[in-house]
């Protein structure tokens, strides 16, 4: 139940922002089907805005793991990599919360900095990461 909760969670974490779509005029078949009524093209957009991450909590574990870096992310851009543990946000330890909380303590606005301590390997680093729109 858990790893389900934080996979449909981790879509939710990075992709917060609506999408919006659009629609266009066919010109290639002057707009119109058969039967006379207008065609439209329609095509979705994705903009998003966050640190473009996917985090898992796993039982019995003190940290959050960063499971999924996009490459078009600023996390990426900051240095995150994919199975990195989150061990503190903004100085305040993420030992005893929940994927939620810690989720919420990351998320901000779009410019604002969210300062990240995590352990990769052996290593303890802390890395900031500014929140940004993301075009998937």
């Amino acid at each position: 139940m858990k790893f389900l909760q934080s996979l449909l969670f981790s879509a939710i974490f990075i992709f917060f922002v609506p999408a919006r779509g659009f629609a266009q005029f066919n010109a290639a078949d002057n707009g119109l089907h058969k039967n006379g009524t207008l065609r439209l093209k329609t095509e979705r957009t994705t903009q998003y805005v966050g640190i473009g991450i996917k985090i898992q909590q796993e039982e019995n574990y003190p940290w959050i793991f960063v499971r999924k870096v996009l490459p078009q992310g600023s996390g990426y851009e900051a240095g995150l990599r994919n199975n990195d543990q989150i061990v503190r946000v903004d100085g305040v330890p993420v030992v005893g919360k929940n994927i939620h909380q810690v989720a919420r303590m990351i998320l901000g606005k779009e410019g604002s900095i969210v300062s990240l301590q995590i352990k990769r390997g052996n290593r303890f680093m802390t890395l900031e990461v500014e929140r940004k729109s993301i075009a998937l």
